[in-house]
Parts: structure tokens; C-alpha cells; sequence
């Protein structure tokens, strides 16, 4: 618990994490605001004189132009930099595995903190979408909303939360050999690589940025069931490597 504590606390000392999540939700904003004034997304979805929009359609489109920027990937190799990468690069990780009963506590402190961080940015976006959507007062647009939607939201926000700890896993897994450079090869590398072979029909299905895409996920549970299967194969890759003596 204390490993839990000391990540936590380290993690809201540094700027990058509040920096994260003000770039993330005043992008939302902006992109909110463009589509309640006019715009590609409206025209869409237009009905007449009234633009019907599904707040589900909305979330897809601030998440999916973040991913197509990269700066979903970017945030990750920041947060991940800062525990894994700089930690590994001045060798202070390693005070820390003498100090501790277990190494691998520590770690997955790490991804645990690293994760929760995410999912509160990611949390942002909902909560700038929702605000719009409560004081939204244009006479030509209405967000539509319903129980269905909501569910599709939590599906969404599942999927994409399950790929960030895969990336944040992959990034610590990384990181012990090669510190920051591992750090930016599961990131921004492996996104880069998913997205050159992803042509390929037979290993597109079963890349993680794919099954992160709420499009794509005709059968939720098998995507579920990809995305935990390889977090749980690297955080046991992670426990060998860190139960030898080598680290």
C-alpha cells in the first residue's frame, strides 16, 4: 500500500500529468464547440433545420481524432517517461527494489498509477461532452441521449482503457531493458508499427489499436478477452524478468 501511495504522490507532484489533462479537456472543449457551432460533424447528421447528434458519436469523434493525432499515444509515453523510463535511466528504480520486499509491487504500483491517471483524462473528455450537452443552448443543435448510448459510452471507454494499461504494460516491460527508448518504442513506436501492418486483414483483427475501436467491436467480450490476454502474458513476462536477480 505504501508503493501505491509513493506512486500516487509522485505522480501529482509532476506538471506533466495536470498539463496532460488541461491540453486533453480544453482540446474537447474546443472540438465541442465546433461541432454545437457548425461544421462536417453537423452536416452529417442533419435533419432539416435541427442537427441530431448522439453524444456517443461525439465522444468517438473527440477520442478518434486524438488517436489519429497521436496525442493519445503521446500522453501515454509522457506518463509512462516519467515512472518508467527516467526512473530506469538514473538507476533511482533500482533504490527503490532495495528498499522494498518486492519488485514487483513497485511495478505494478507503477502501471496501476499510470493507468488511473489515463482513465481520469480520458474522464475528462466525458465530463467536457456531458457539460456541453447539460448547457448546451442552440436552436440548432440537440445531442440525443439515451440508455443505449450510455451503454455504447461504457463499452467505448472499456475498450480504451483496457489498450492504455496494454500500452503502459508494454512500456514498463520496455523500460527495464532499455529504459526511456523502450518507453518510446511501446508507445509511439508500436502505434506507428500497428498502423503499417494493419493492412494485413489476418493481423488487423487482433492488433491492440483495432480493438480499442468501438467500430470494430462486434463482439465485445472477444475484444475484452484479447486485450486482458495480453496485458496478463506482459505483466507475466514483467514478474519473471523482475523475480530474477538481473534487475
Amino acid at each position: 500500500m505504501n508503493e501505491l501511495i509513493i506512486e500516487f504522490r509522485k505522480l501529482t507532484s509532476r506538471k506533466d500529468f495536470f498539463l496532460s489533462f488541461i491540453i486533453v479537456v480544453a482540446l474537447s472543449v474546443f472540438m465541442l464547440l465546433q461541432i454545437v457551432n457548425g461544421g462536417s460533424f453537423v452536416t452529417l447528421h442533419s435533419e432539416g433545420e435541427t442537427t441530431t447528434i448522439p453524444l456517443v458519436d461525439i465522444l468517438q469523434g473527440i477520442v478518434g481524432m486524438m488517436n489519429y493525432l497521436g496525442l493519445i499515444g503521446v500522453i501515454i509515453a509522457i506518463l509512462c517517461w516519467n515512472s518508467f523510463g527516467k526512473e530506469f535511466d538514473q538507476k533511482v528504480i533500482h533504490t527503490y527494489f532495495l528498499n522494498s520486499k518486492s519488485k514487483n509491487f513497485i511495478f505494478m504500483s507503477k502501471i496501476s498509477v499510470i493507468s488511473t491517471a489515463f482513465i481520469l483524462i480520458l474522464l475528462g473528455i466525458v465530463f467536457s461532452a456531458i457539460v456541453t450537452f447539460l448547457i448546451n443552448d442552440s436552436s440548432t443543435v440537440t445531442f440525443t441521449n439515451n440508455l443505449f448510448e450510455y451503454k455504447t459510452i461504457l463499452k467505448l471507454l472499456l475498450l480504451i482503457s483496457l489498450g492504455a494499461i496494454f500500452y503502459i504494460s508494454l512500456a514498463g516491460l520496455l523500460s527495464i531493458r532499455w529504459g526511456s527508448i523502450g518507453v518510446l518504442a511501446a508507445t509511439v513506436g508500436f502505434s506507428i508499427l500497428s498502423s503499417i501492418i494493419k493492412s494485413n486483414e489476418y493481423i488487423e483483427k487482433y492488433l491492440p489499436i483495432n480493438l480499442m475501436d468501438i467500430d470494430k467491436a462486434n463482439n465485445l467480450l472477444a475484444n475484452v478477452g484479447l486485450l486482458v490476454t495480453y496485458i496478463i502474458i506482459i505483466n507475466l513476462v514483467i514478474w519473471l524478468i523482475l523475480k530474477s536477480k538481473e534487475v
